[in-house]
């Protein structure tokens, strides 16, 4: 196949699976309410003014959602398809890439497939987060640094990929930080491999200053901005207990999200299995991992996130949880549903553990071992090497500084874990069938996330609106995440949150609120909000049904049939209420 024909097949497979998991309508996804919310903002001012929520720069995607809402109206929906966009860029980036680091085309289609479809980058697709974006142009960076030392030999040419390698890499830090690390990855890269070239070295030291100046310029500013939550470095945090247990986590998130990657090259298994002793010491290692992990990680502190580290899969929160997008009481009030039982945990937990084991000892074995060796005397690809190595360094140095520690911030980094397990590994000319049907699976799973999740806003939606017309002031409905939190910057410029600048003109934040915050943990960051009436997952102590309002909704995934309902307060003192805007 050529590579036209490849992407065009990989963009008409993405917007297929958009379309097919249909996360459109009138309600915002997880955290973006903020984000649209800022977009509308500078629609109407021309001007970046931050909510509170935001850690992001958003520089660049704020900007071009006002644009868009300046030409067409206001609409989530737009806004999701700016992002399907750049979904669709950024997975054409990922086959550039996978072919610079010298991967079979049928291997790049499945890599490419295998990060665009997997169940932590669809939700993010149709939504208008900043991950997308941030990816987008990380590898934009990145491969326009591979570019220039490519074509070393000529100064311009080599000059000219490294400077836009660079300023991509600077805007796309000013929408989201994380991406300056592939600028910085590819100075420190060039600095080794062009240490006895001064020309091209002057060159690269040249962007290293204007790339630190960028830095410093937009972080000075963004220290300054009303209701930003200024993020600075803290490299005493890595080693941190907390900061230790995290890359725990994200270590096993890695391997979980691996496995459609490690069965596409389990061909080369083959000879693995026919020695039953290196199997065996793969089951046993396996088996002692495992049983650690369900005895020692329920006594370890929960997570941020609100995951609990019950020790089995999914061991982080977020996108993939027991209860789909979001865990319980994170996005609505009630009881969500379990739809990964117990069993279907333990079996990924043990499926996850083994397969890296077994790949470790398929790579490290004396024949692959020299012709890893063989590998790494060629100059270009000890430069290749150098990109892996500093950047995933740099991601878990940055991201282990989060508080919050999500599992959709490993989308960035799935495609380095793609090309380590392809190149370490004698890989066949073709992916497996085992990492087809994986693939497949993994993105069936996501398709079905995003469905459900979008059925239940949808719902959401209704139940609202038919309670306004029916002269119920939306603005006394518990409503959830997304809507609140819509709602909320539509009447108010900010949300009380105790980590972010003070507002302009307002006081800084106070926890000391009275109020039941057991109820909604949201309800003290979303001020103009009552608890009169509420939607939920399941029934609430003190509040009783208004079944007029309750809506159905069909999901794919178990329990099939569900419903979002409609609820009225009845017992003023279980839930007591008594949060208003602080005084200016």
């Amino acid at each position: 196949m050529t590579r036209t024909r490849s992407l065009f097949l990989i963009a008409f497979i993405l917007l297929a699976t958009i379309l097919l998991a249909n996360p459109f309508g009138k309600f915002a996804f997880t955290d973006d309410f903020s984000y649209s919310s800022l977009a509308f903002r500078w629609a109407q001012t021309g001007h970046l003014s931050f909510n509170g929520w935001n850690t992001s720069a958003l520089m660049v995607q704020v900007p071009l959602g006002g644009l868009l809402i300046r030409a067409f109206g206001f609409s989530d929906d737009a806004l999701r398809w700016l992002t399907i966009a750049f979904y669709i860029g950024w997975a054409i980036l990922l086959y550039e890439f996978f072919l610079e680091y010298g991967v079979s085309q049928a291997f790049a289609v499945f890599g490419v497939l295998a990060v665009a479809l997997s169940p932590l980058t669809i939700p993010l697709a149709g939504s208008f987060m900043t991950d997308i974006y941030g990816c987008f142009m990380f590898y934009a960076s990145l491969l326009a640094g591979l570019y220039s030392l490519k074509h070393s030999e000529s100064l311009a040419r080599s000059g000219g990929w490294f400077l836009f390698s660079t300023i991509i890499g600077i805007v796309g830090g000013m929408n989201r930080q994380i991406v300056w690390l592939a600028p910085l990855v590819m100075i420190l890269t060039a600095a080794v491999i062009h240490r006895k070239r001064p020309r091209l070295l002057a060159m690269v030291l040249a962007n290293a200053v204007l790339l630190f100046a960028a830095i410093w310029a937009t972080m000075n500013w963004l220290k300054t901005q009303p209701s930003f939550q200024y993020e600075g470095l803290d490299l005493r945090l890595l080693f941190s207990v907390h900061s230790v247990i995290n890359l725990i986590r994200y270590i096993l998130t890695c391997f979980l999200f691996s496995i459609p990657i490690l069965a596409a090259v389990s061909g080369t298994f083959r000879q693995a299995i026919k020695r039953w002793r290196l199997v065996a010491l793969a089951v046993g290692l396996t088996a002692i991992v495992a049983f650690g992990l369900l005895s020692i990680t329920p006594h370890l502190p929960m997570g941020a996130s609100g995951t609990v580290p019950s020790g089995e899969a999914p061991w982080m929160g977020n996108l993939v949880t027991i209860n789909g997008i979001m865990v319980e009481s994170a996005d609505l009030l009630g009881h969500k549903p379990v739809i990964l039982s117990h069993t279907v945990r333990i079996a990924f937990t043990l499926l996850s553990l083994f397969a890296p084991i077994l790949f470790f000892f398929v790579v490290f074995t004396r024949s692959n071992y020299q012709r890893l060796r063989r590998f790494a005397a060629d100059d270009a690809a000890v430069a290749r090497a150098l990109v892996l190595a500093l950047s995933l360094a740099g991601f878990f140095s940055l991201i282990l500084q989060r508080i919050s520690p999500f599992d959709r911030y490993i989308v960035q980094i799935l495609p380095f874990l793609f090309v380590l397990a392809v190149l370490l590994c004698p890989a066949p000319p073709r992916p497996a069938l085992a990492g087809w049907l994986a693939l497949i699976l993994f993105a069936a799973f996501g398709v079905c996330l995003v469905h459900d999740y979008a059925a239940a806003r949808r719902a959401s939606v209704h139940a609202l609106q038919q309670m306004e017309e029916q002269g119920i002031d939306r603005y006394q409905v518990t409503a959830g995440l997304e809507l609140n939190g819509s709602d909320h910057l539509r009447k108010a410029d900010y949300l009380r949150v105790c980590t972010a600048n003070p507002p302009a003109g307002g006081p800084s934040c106070s926890n000391d609120f009275t109020g039941d915050w057991k109820t909604w943990w949201f309800r003290k960051a979303t001020f103009s909000i009552g608890g009169e009436y509420a939607l939920s997952y399941s029934d609430l102590p003190g509040y009783e049904r208004m079944d007029q309002f309750t809506q159905d909704f069909n999901a794919w995934i178990p329990p099939f049939h569900r419903q979002i309902l409609s609820l009225k307060r009845v017992d003023l003192s279980s839930t007591e209420d008594s949060v208003r805007e602080p005084a200016h």
